[in-house]
């Protein structure tokens, strides 16, 4: 259905954007969001 492929669209987006956030934050804040998760 379109829903799955908008929900699909936004794991996708969502997933890219995490990754680049990653990149840019430093080593304590990924330790910080590792506890998070």
């Amino acid at each position: 259905t379109e829903d799955e492929v908008d929900n699909l669209a936004l794991i996708i987006v969502g997933m890219g954007l995490l990754i680049i956030g990653m990149q840019t934050l430093s080593e304590k804040d990924k330790i910080f969001l590792e506890d998070l998760f």
